[in-house]
């Protein structure tokens, strides 16, 4: 499942969006530089369990939204 067919809005890593499919805990230079390039910007989001495709893993409609 793709994360804009959550979120219609979000098409693409942008400034405001940005997607880790894993979050290394043995290797937390790599996310945290994009956590605080947010806290000292405009803010946006990040996606966890998100391709750089937009590929979400492990959601699907029916199981998170009741959706058939």
């Amino acid at each position: 499942m793709k994360i804009s067919d959550l979120y219609s809005d979000i098409l693409i890593e942008d400034t405001k969006y940005e997607f880790k499919a894993i979050l290394n805990k043995d290797n937390p230079v790599k996310w945290a530089k994009s956590i605080v390039g947010y806290a000292n910007s405009e803010g946006g989001y990040l996606f966890v369990g998100v391709s750089d495709a937009g590929e979400a893993f492990g959601l699907t409609q029916k199981k998170q939204f009741g959706k058939h």
